[in-house]
Order: structure tokens, then C-alpha cells, then sequence
């Protein structure tokens, strides 16, 4: 495990409006996010 990674940022967007969801779903892997939905956004990042 590399030591130097961090958490830049973070950032929860409630209920999610249909065009960023779709958009989001677009580009995530894993779960797709529906419209409606709450997601947890995070940026790492190296030191």
C-alpha cells in the first residue's frame, strides 16, 4: 500500500437530477446511479 495517496476531496450530491445521473452512469464502473439517488464522489490524489 503506497503511503503517499491521499483524499483531495469529497463531495455527496443529493438527489441527483436525470441528466447528471445518466452522465455519471455513463463513466462509473460498478453500481449506476439512478436519478433521485444520493452519491459519495471522491478525489485521490499523490503527494
Amino acid at each position: 500500500m503506497n503511503s503517499d495517496i491521499s483524499i483531495r476531496a469529497l463531495m455527496q450530491i443529493d438527489r441527483l437530477q436525470p441528466k447528471f445521473a445518466a452522465y455519471n452512469g455513463a463513466t462509473v464502473q460498478g453500481s449506476i446511479p439512478l436519478a433521485g439517488d444520493t452519491v459519495l464522489i471522491g478525489e485521490n490524489g499523490t503527494r
